[in-house]
């Protein structure tokens, strides 16, 4: 490990071989994902069917269009904010994140069938989670903070609704 310093020597800086990115808290998500059983229903709900060995799996490429959501990526060249990041990819667990052309064609690919399919994938009812806004009483019914608009978390179901502006 390379080490310098600035200010005289009151500053060290140390320099690492490790890769580093300023996503590294997607690391929770993407463990909360996997422990809801989320990867394993997209698993079964994505159909594999390209045969080329330098492929992208669907299932990767609908990782990467995840977490390009959830970085704040509203267009599909925002892919490119990951597409480099050895931390992300490791985060994900995926062979390869697919660059904003291949996450563009795995979408064109789908028949309106198969998008309806991974659009329907069921998502464990006590692991439900809509991001945005902010977390209300747990006291209060579910039911309850739902017809009221506001957002709200529970024990049995994590869920965050969008502040209504």
């Amino acid at each position: 490990m390379q080490t310098e310093s600035i200010r005289k020597g009151e500053l060290p800086i140390e320099y690492t071989p490790k890769p580093l990115s300023g996503w590294g808290g997607l690391s929770l998500m993407f463990e909360y994902l996997e422990r809801i059983g989320f990867y394993d229903q997209l698993r079964e709900a994505v159909k594999e069917e390209k045969v080329s060995n330098n492929r992208v799996e669907g299932f990767d490429s609908i990782l990467t269009f995840l977490v390009t959501v959830l970085i704040g990526g509203s267009r599909f060249a925002h892919v490119q904010r990951v597409f480099h990041d050895e931390v992300v990819r490791r985060i994900l667990g995926v062979k390869r994140l697919g660059s904003e052309d291949t996450i563009r064609r795995f979408f064109l690919s789908l028949s309106p069938s198969e998008a309806e399919d991974l659009y329907r994938t069921p998502i464990p009812a006590k692991s439900r989670i809509h991001l945005g806004g902010t977390v209300g009483p747990p006291s209060v019914p579910a039911h309850a903070m739902t017809q009221a608009g506001r957002p709200w978390v529970n024990s049995d179901n994590v869920v965050i609704h969008r502040r209504q502006l």
